[in-house]
């Protein structure tokens, strides 16, 4: 097993929660003291803006046939429900932008998410400088970083589906796959954005989920703030690189007293 350092103080159940929870908002403050990192923090948002942007241009005309499809009748009984179902319909629309947003944010950026998570780890001390990746080891990681990050969401994918029969039992089956999804996705998100500083010190995937499981609160409460920003229209424009800056402070928190990982290969 690898070891992570020596563990870090036990805290409460809720201030654990919290302390996950209030990573993007760390994150943010971060970069507001740290401006050099700002410019690490510019791609990830313009290639999510650019992702999100593609979303409403190929999706957002294809709204108003949803609305259409969700009021059949006839009547003029129906158009007191326009609004509502327009309303639906683009909340659909951006919540799937969130969707493709964060797997192909993730997909393109995870070099330079990388490389803006080991210079908060360089600035904090935890890393030597020489560690952090420059412009073209990053782009040189790019097709092993698209590679993990397709394992990951395969693997998570997967998780839904055998979660799917749960659809199977009345009334109780999708309640629990509810709560049992999203608690599933908060764990993934909160893995997701952890998981360049596992990357960096080279963990199994067994002592990643062992983090986790230890972590678990705090890992719930990181992915419940991810999943929270992803849905505000234009905040999720910044949710990958806040989130980013934030998991890191948040692992090292949870890492008192490790040593320093060495260098990427």
């Amino acid at each position: 097993m690898a070891q992570t350092g020596p563990p870090a103080p036990k805290t409460g159940s809720v201030t654990a929660c919290l302390l996950g929870l209030g990573a993007p908002i760390r994150g943010l403050a971060y970069l507001v003291r740290h401006p050099s990192l700002i410019k690490l923090a510019v791609l990830p948002f313009v290639v999510n803006t650019v992702l999100f942007c593609l979303v409403l241009v190929l999706l957002g005309p294809r709204a108003n046939g949803l609305v259409n499809s969700l009021l059949p009748g006839g009547g003029w009984s129906w158009y007191l429900l326009v609004v509502p179902a327009f309303l639906l319909a683009w909340l659909l629309v951006i919540l799937l932008g969130a969707l493709l947003v964060t797997v192909f944010g993730t997909l393109i950026a995870g070099p330079f998410n990388e490389m803006l998570s080991a210079r908060v780890e360089a600035l904090e001390g935890r890393l030597p400088p020489e560690a952090v990746l420059n412009w073209r080891q990053a782009l040189g990681q790019m097709g092993a970083s698209v590679l993990h990050e397709l394992w990951k969401w395969g693997l998570y994918l997967l998780c839904l589906v055998v979660l799917a029969p749960l659809h199977l039992i009345p009334v109780v089956g999708s309640v629990s796959w509810t709560v049992v999804g999203s608690v599933l996705s908060f764990w993934f998100l909160g893995f997701e954005y952890l998981d360049y500083c596992f990357s960096r010190r080279r963990l199994s995937f067994a002592d990643r989920r062992r983090f986790c499981a230890v972590h678990l609160k705090e890992c719930l409460g990181l992915g419940m703030s991810v999943a929270a920003t992803l849905v505000v229209p234009f905040v999720n424009l910044v949710t990958m690189p806040l989130s980013v800056v934030g998991a890191t402070l948040l692992y090292l928190d949870l890492t008192p007293g490790e040593p320093k990982p060495g260098g990427p290969a």
